[in-house]
């Protein structure tokens, strides 16, 4: 069972939240109304070949799978209707007189992700930034570079210190860290983010 100071469990589908970071390399994690992590999904582009996709249900890893297409690669059969989905937001900003095609195809799979998301019939939920669930749910600022952010993200699933702090915030997930992976431990922050967890 997931606690945390502030943590105020709201969801949907009798509290049943799935997070998910829309990136090529990116993660889903359903959490359930216990406040349990049920079940990750990581993937990642392995050039125009598609998809290297890997999950876990309950902390024990399953077969890694190949998937032609993110959406093939984000597809479960995990999580019920109704479930409340919190996709990460993506800000569209110019650099030097145009938007960087990173952040376009960042924007794209992010409606990728809440298509899939409607397709099996989950509530639409808050989509946070970036800068904002990190700062919520990790408590570091919203310049953190990605590495940095990922790794936070990585310590606080796993309940240890990040690299050049002595603070620990413990999401007090209990899973192997071979299936932890920083764009799933995004996705599980994203997901407690939903619930309403705050340091």
């Amino acid at each position: 069972m997931l606690a945390g100071r502030g943590c105020v469990f709201l969801s949907g589908a009798e509290g049943w939240t799935v997070g998910i970071d829309p990136g090529h390399s990116g993660g889903l994690a359903i959490v359930d109304p216990g406040g349990d992590l049920v079940f990750v999904r990581g993937w990642r582009k392995i050039g125009k070949r598609g998809y290297e996709a890997f999950e876990g249900v309950r902390g024990d890893a399953l077969a890694p799978f190949s998937a032609p297409t993110l959406w093939a690669a984000m597809r479960t059969q995990h999580g019920p209707p109704g479930a409340r989905y919190h996709v990460e937001k993506i800000r569209l900003e110019k650099r030097g007189g145009s938007i960087p095609r990173g952040i376009i195809t960042l924007a794209e799979n992010a409606g990728i992700a809440v298509g899939f998301a409607e397709s099996r019939a989950w509530a639409a939920g808050e989509r946070p930034g970036a800068s904002t669930w990190r700062r919520d749910v990790l408590g570091i600022g919203g310049r953190t570079k990605a590495a940095a952010a990922e790794a936070a993200a990585v310590a606080a699933v796993l309940g240890v210190p990040r690299r050049g702090s002595r603070r620990v915030v413990d999401l007090g997930i209990g899973w192997p860290p071979d299936l932890i992976t920083g764009h799933v431990a995004e996705a599980v922050c994203i997901a407690l983010w939903g619930r309403g967890w705050r340091v």
